[in-house]
């Protein structure tokens, strides 16, 4: 998969795993470029506003204002934006919560790794 994913929009609130997933994903695919978004909102108005879309983009569910699922229904609605592949990316591991990120269609559910190593390996992973 990493042949074909050249950016990717992370939407995460909290900035400490914004950082480690930047850090990651530079070890281990430096060439994919990686674009940041604080919420929601910040990530409809950057993908409305972008000239480029992601190939693929990383949503945290429990952020202030719009949640994951919620932002994700928003780009469901729109015809481009809903043909980009979402993962989950979140440390609920809540049963409920994976069965609604299958029902929106999500690619993948990822449980945010707590060590930085293990990040790295599920990112070279998930990318290769």
């Amino acid at each position: 998969m990493a042949k074909n994913i050249k950016s990717i929009l992370l939407v995460d609130d909290d900035s400490d795993d914004r950082e480690l997933f930047e850090l990651a994903l530079k070890k281990v695919a430096h060439s994919v470029f990686l674009v940041t978004a604080d919420n929601g909102e910040d990530a409809l108005r950057l993908l409305a506003t972008s000239m480029l879309l992601p190939d693929l983009i990383f949503m945290d569910i429990n952020m202030p204002g719009l949640s994951g699922f919620d932002t994700i229904k928003e780009l469901q609605k729109d015809a481009l934006l809903s043909t980009i592949p979402m993962v989950i990316y979140s440390t609920s591991t809540s049963e409920s919560d994976i069965n609604k990120a299958k029902q929106l269609g999500v690619v993948m559910y990822l449980n945010k790794p707590s060590r930085f190593i293990e990040l790295c390996r599920v990112l070279k992973d998930f990318l290769d």
